[in-house]
Parts: structure tokens; sequence; C-alpha cells
């Protein structure tokens, strides 16, 4: 038995092989990611299933035949972890600090600037739903580092309450525009002025506060605008809804029991008192992060990440443009009625603005080219909410939309396309407003 198991080792390996990625794909896909990006792995399962048809046909073939098939096997992969190594540390070779990951330029920048912090989306905390309350901002009164699309890193100094935004912005006695949202009202990955709040003060001189915040959705943006709009005298509220994944985000979202309180009247943890406390979380699981991603990068180096984005012609969360969750409509519709109430309440203008999805504009995924979201329309008209379609209005109409996201690819928009909405901002409220 021995012997024949060594003649046959090779498929054995293959066979094995097979059953422990599509062991791993399962647990990734379905386990940890609860099947919303489905399609992402496919690519996995057919690598799996491939391998395990090869070990069928490795089987019949001669010892000499198998070691050499080995020896192959052994070579390649050898020289994508030798690729997979010198892209990992590529920075030591290209001294160039722009060309560091997130975590690498931030112990990078850490030795000329001790205090300096990265963004902790609010996101990380939705399944702790042991926390005495919900942060909904970064760390307050702090350069920090967000991210990097088009060769350098974008770097802010965040206001009083951790959002991107000069502190100065939250004395003045009158805001022009209050924004919510996610990444793209946050301003990834663009330094300011030309984020869209930053657009929107320097062109038109209007006084605008960011409450944007990467990874979040409706229901963590609608908690935001509880807990700092009552505080302010706003004059436009304008939701920035990006149909790419705050959908999925809200399904995440309602998960946690604190972030679902929100969708009752008169809920408030009071973040304006507890800033202090907020910057203790965000410092903490910054902490615990940074040493996580210590230990990350064995993990990453052995399923052979960078590699993989090469070679992948398609990104990550392509996922969640091919397969869409459907929409939880009875609280995506408490949602809105809450935010309505608030801003009725608050005598501020409320806008729905929809930002448009990369995949609109690329050849990858056709089916995302006309997509539109009925029934959130079907909602907003309902509930009598203004609502304004960035893609309709401006990105159709233009000749190469692709211009306004950094190298033509899945991104964020660049400078011209923030440029772009705070415009489009500008115009339709003020036409609104003179209509009225």
């Amino acid at each position: 038995m021995f012997k024949f198991l060594n003649q046959k080792k090779f498929s054995i390996f293959l066979l094995i092989l097979s059953g422990l990625i599509f062991i791993y794909t399962f647990y990734k896909s379905e386990l940890v990611n609860n099947g919303l990006i489905r399609s992402y792995y496919n690519q996995y399962y057919i690598f799996s299933f491939l391998l395990f048809i090869s070990s069928f046909l490795v089987f019949f073939l001669n010892k000499n035949i198998q070691n050499n098939l080995f020896l192959v096997f052994f070579s390649i992969t050898l020289t994508l972890y030798l690729l997979e190594f010198l892209i990992l540390n590529k920075y030591f070779f290209i001294k160039d600090k722009e060309y560091r990951d997130r975590y690498q330029f931030y112990n990078y920048y850490k030795k000329k600037d001790d205090e300096i912090k990265l963004t902790v989306d609010p996101v990380n905390y939705v399944l702790k739903n042991k926390d005495e309350f919900f942060p909904l901002s970064g760390i307050s009164n702090k350069k920090t580092i967000h991210c990097n699309e088009s060769g350098n890193y974008s770097i802010y100094e965040s206001d009083k309450y951790g959002f991107n935004n000069p502190s100065s912005e939250w004395n003045k006695t009158n805001i022009d525009f209050l924004l919510i949202g996610d990444s793209f009202t946050h301003g990834a990955c663009v330094n300011r002025p030309y984020d869209i709040a930053g657009q929107l003060r320097k062109q038109y001189n209007k006084t605008s506060l960011n409450l944007g915040y990467s990874g979040t959705g409706p229901l963590i943006q609608l908690a935001t605008l509880s807990e700092y709009l009552p505080k302010l005298k706003v004059k436009n509220i304008i939701w920035l809804y990006f149909e790419g994944n705050d959908q999925t985000d809200l399904i995440y979202e309602l998960k946690n029991d604190i972030l679902r309180n929100y969708l009752n009247d008169d809920y408030s943890q009071n973040l304006f008192l507890k800033q202090n406390e907020i910057d203790k979380i965000n410092n903490n699981f910054l902490r615990s992060k940074i040493e996580q991603e210590r230990n990350l990068r064995i993990k990453k180096y052995l399923k052979l990440s960078k590699v993989r984005e090469i070679i992948q012609p398609v990104k990550f969360f392509e996922g969640y443009e091919i397969v869409r969750q459907p929409l939880p409509s009875k609280e995506f519709k408490k949602v809105l009625i809450k935010a309505k109430k608030i801003s009725k309440i608050n005598n501020a203008n409320l806008y729905f603005l929809f930002l448009p999805d990369f995949y609109r504009y690329s050849e990858v995924n056709a089916n995302d080219k006309d997509y539109k979201n009925n029934e959130i329309i079907d909602i907003l008209n309902e509930l009598n909410i203004q609502f304004i379609d960035f893609h309709d209005d401006i990105m159709s109409k233009e000749k190469d939309p692709l211009s306004y996201f950094p190298f033509r690819s899945y991104n964020h928009f660049n400078r011209e396309g923030y440029k772009k909405i705070a415009n489009y901002i500008y115009k339709k409220t003020k036409l609104n407003n003179e209509n009225n």
C-alpha cells in the first residue's frame, strides 16, 4: 500500500489540495460573508474543481511523469511566492513611500509624527453588540491617513468630532450644506479642499459640514444625522447614496442592536458629549488592528494576496455589483421617514442624491449600465423626498466618464469627479431655492 501511495503521491496531493480549497472557499463565501459576494468566490470553486479533475487524470500517469509534473508545479509555486515577496516588500527596492500599503505608510509616517492616526470606520463595531455605545466617527483633532488611489495618500486634520472638516466649520452660525454618506462623502482618496464639502467651500464660499465616513450605510448615516444635526442650524442636507453597496451595508448594519434603536423616535447616545470616550475606543481598536495587521501579513503572503490581485481581472468588490441583495424595504423606509422628520424639525431641506457605480461606465459588468433601483425611487416619491441623480443628469451625458476615476479603474472619484458632484449639488439646490 505504501508503495502504491508513493507512486501516486502527486495525484493524492492534488486531491487533498482541491478539497482544502473547496472547504476554505465555502467557509469564506457562505459563513464569513453570508453569501453576499458569492460571485467573487465562484472562480475558487472552479479552481478547486479543476484540481479535483486533474488529480484523477494524473492518477493514471506513470511515476516518472508524475514526478516531473510535481517539479513543474513546485517550480511555479516557488516563483509565485518569490513574486509575492518582491511585491509585498517593493518599498525596500523602490525608495518611494507612496508605494507602501496603508499600514506600511502609517508606520513610516509615525517616525516623523508619533500622533498620526488612521481612519477608523464605524462599520468595525457593527458586530460588537456588547459595547456600551456605538462610535460614528474617527479620532478627533489628529492628522489622519485615509487612502491612496491616485499615487498619493490622502491625509487630513480631523475636526473636534473626528470627521473630515476644518474644526472652525463647527463654529459657523449657519451651515449651507450638511453632507451625509460613505467614503465618497468622506473624501476618499483626495486631500482637502478637493473633497465634495471642500469644493463647495472653495468654489462657492458655502459653509459645508462633512459628516460622511467610509464604510457606512443608510442606518449609520441616519444615526450620524440624529446625533449631530440637532446641534446645528442647517439649510440643506445632502444625503449621498452610493448605489454600489449602500443597500448591502444596510443589511449588515441591521444586525446591531444600538443602530436599530435609531429607527425609533427620540433615541440618542449623546455622542456630542462623549468624544473622549469615542477617541479612547477608536485608539484601542487602532492599536489592536495594527497588531493584527502584522500577523495578517504572514496569512496574506501564504494566500498570495498581491499576486492574485495582479492575475485576477476583476477586483474584489465587483461581487457587490454583480450580486445585488434584496433591499430591506421596510427598514429602509423607516430610515428615510426618520431622516425626513429630523430634517423637518430642524427646518432643513433634505435631498437624496444617487451616486453612480463605476461599473455603469466599465465594460466589466454591462448589466449595471442601465441599473436603476425603482424600489428606492418609489419610496422616495411616496415620502415626498426630493431626489437627484448624478448619473442621469451629469455622467450619462459625459463623453468620457471614466476620466473622472483615478487611472480609469474601479476607484472613488478623482478631484475632477468630486468637483462635478459639488457643482451639481450647488446648482440643483440653488435652482430649487429660486423656484420656491
